[in-house]
């Protein structure tokens, strides 16, 4: 997306992106996050 020139601004190294990309580029947001935010700071 950032290629794509949808997001404007920068990223910062250590983020994360988490959901399901659509085919026609869009994001749909999925269940359990919590645990998916949590396994990613370890």
């Amino acid at each position: 997306m950032k290629e794509a020139g949808e997001i404007k601004d920068a990223i910062p190294d250590d983020a994360a992106f988490l959901g399901v990309l659509l085919l026609g580029g869009g994001i749909k947001p999925v269940d359990g996050m919590l645990p998916a935010i949590v396994a990613a700071q370890k």
